[in-house]
């Protein structure tokens, strides 16, 4: 016997054999390629962003404005050579920022780009670039991290973060120590969680 599905989404069956057994196949996908395939699927980075000195700067501000979740499973810093910075880099995640220049000065990040290159989905939401010294005003860390150098790529973070509408995050980083130039940039790829039912 074999069972039909009468939603008219395509060819799906399911058989029983003889033993009264479900006979059925399935093609899984994760999350990230199943949002990606339907438009879901963004990556957000500053482009380069050159601090002058060694003062804690937001380098990042994401703020999402649809009805569905973002999900956010990873956030990076590329940091260049320091010209006079010695010492340790400090970067921290700051949840739902109320204010900043970050905020007022609303510069968009270089590249807020939909993975699925046929889809035409805006992303619905803010994410701005920094500048030096621009750091929120309002808002909690919920993470910081602190290297020893400040060369190759360093994980912002690791664990995933949801960001439900209306809430927002920012990126604050702090030079090496008596640093007068460093070109940075932080990236990430975020998706809009698309609910299957």
């Amino acid at each position: 016997m074999k069972l039909v599905s009468a939603t008219g989404n395509g060819d799906f069956g399911l058989e029983i054999n003889e033993e009264n057994r479900a006979l059925a196949s399935a093609v899984t996908s994760t999350e990230c390629e199943h949002n990606t395939d339907k438009g879901n699927n963004f990556t957000i980075n500053t482009g380069d962003i050159t601090l002058t000195d060694a003062t804690e700067t937001t380098l990042l501000y994401i703020l999402n404005e649809s009805d569905d979740p973002i999900f956010i499973p990873r956030i990076n810093l590329y940091p260049g050579a320091s010209t006079g910075g010695t010492g340790d880099i400090v970067l921290s995640i700051i949840k739902s920022p109320a204010s900043g220049a970050i905020i007022t000065n609303a510069n968009n990040c270089d590249i807020i780009s939909n993975q699925n290159h046929g889809s035409f989905k805006p992303f619905v939401g803010k994410a701005y670039k920094g500048a030096t010294a621009e750091a929120p005003t309002a808002g909690t860390t919920t993470s910081s991290t602190r290297y020893s150098t400040f060369v190759d790529t360093k994980p912002v973070s690791d664990n995933l973060i949801i960001l439900p509408k209306g809430t927002s995050l920012a990126v604050n980083y702090t030079p090496p120590a008596s640093n007068t130039s460093q070109t940075v940039q932080v990236s990430t790829t975020v998706f809009f969680q698309d609910i299957v039912v």
